[in-house]
């Protein structure tokens, strides 16, 4: 069995540690898994038969903006280009039309279509960074 997966992360067997004890977090991509726990930097997702386990390079609980910048910064992108879009698009329909539902609808359609092609990009660069390093 390959104990490293494709992103680096170190593949632990239950069997060789059944039980996690450290506080599940919600924050993260789950990437599949049924939970995810972390302890300081330490980042584990647990599967039905194994974990992943990586280490983050920066502590989300200690500092959420340097982990955003630096272990996930697919999430900070996403979020501002949909904020910047979203604002663009209901500042360009309110100047036509005025107000109404149609500037909530531009700017939720402009934010969302903008922050998801930005997350896809962003983690594809990412992924290439990472595997080159």
């Amino acid at each position: 069995m390959n104990y490293i997966d494709c992103e680096g992360g170190i593949i632990i067997p239950k069997s060789v540690r059944p039980i996690v004890s450290y506080e599940e977090t919600f924050f993260g991509n789950k990437k599949g898994a049924n939970k995810q726990f972390r302890y300081g930097k330490l980042h584990i997702r647990q599967y039905d038969d194994h974990y992943v386990v990586h280490m983050d390079k920066v502590d989300p609980s200690k500092d959420p903006v340097g982990h955003l910048l630096i272990d996930a910064p697919e999430y900070l992108v996403a979020t501002v280009a949909g904020l910047k879009a979203a604002k663009q698009a209901g500042d360009t329909v309110y100047a036509r039309k005025g107000g109404g539902a149609s500037v909530l609808s531009a700017a939720c359609l402009a934010g969302t279509v903008a922050a998801t092609f930005s997350y896809i990009l962003t983690s594809v660069i990412k992924e290439v960074v990472d595997r080159n390093l």
